[in-house]
């Protein structure tokens, strides 16, 4: 439904290996969706090592 390349993220410049990493990610829509179970998937890509992983998220929207 919808996505965004190529987001920045910060040089992070350290004497250890990192293992996490904070990534600011605001989803908008413009009409709500219906209600139901939904799963979001963020594909992350390294572009350091040329990797990518997914991280997913089961949701539910439910009526107020």
């Amino acid at each position: 439904m919808t996505g965004q390349q190529g987001l920045p993220v910060s040089e992070i410049i350290s004497h250890h290996q990192n293992k996490e990493v904070f990534i600011p990610f605001t989803i908008s829509q413009t009409f709500p969706f219906p209600s139901g179970n939904y799963v979001i998937t963020y594909t992350i890509h390294d572009t350091n090592l040329g990797s990518s992983f997914d991280v997913v998220k089961e949701i539910t929207i439910t009526e107020d």
